[in-house]
């Protein structure tokens, strides 16, 4: 599922990803890599709301109000690309500390 398939990305990029670049002295790297992991907190948290609505409709248990739904849609997908280009960033910003 998409929550399971999240689940495993934040755990792989926080055991692998976020723990490499904490190691570094550069405070802004350090910087960076809590604020993603904080990231990874609202967009889980964000997701459950959304998973919700879309089960709901799934299941045919109730309506959904549609303004809700496309706000909560619209709020994951900001989120998630936010943290992507976040991510590139750290990685451009880390990629010479690392040479």
């Amino acid at each position: 599922t998409l929550s399971d398939d999240i689940a495993r990305m934040r755990t792989d990029q926080e055991q692998r990803l976020l723990a490499l670049f904490r190691r570094y002295a550069d405070a802004r790297i350090r910087q960076a890599t809590d604020t993603l992991r904080v990231d990874h907190e609202w967009i889980t948290g964000n997701w459950r709301e959304l998973r919700s609505m879309l089960d709901s409709i799934a299941r045919s248990y109730c309506w959904v109000d549609l303004d809700a739904l496309r706000s909560a849609a619209r709020l994951f997908a900001a989120l998630v690309r936010d943290h992507v280009d976040q991510q590139a960033a750290l990685l451009a910003r880390a990629s010479p500390a690392r040479a």
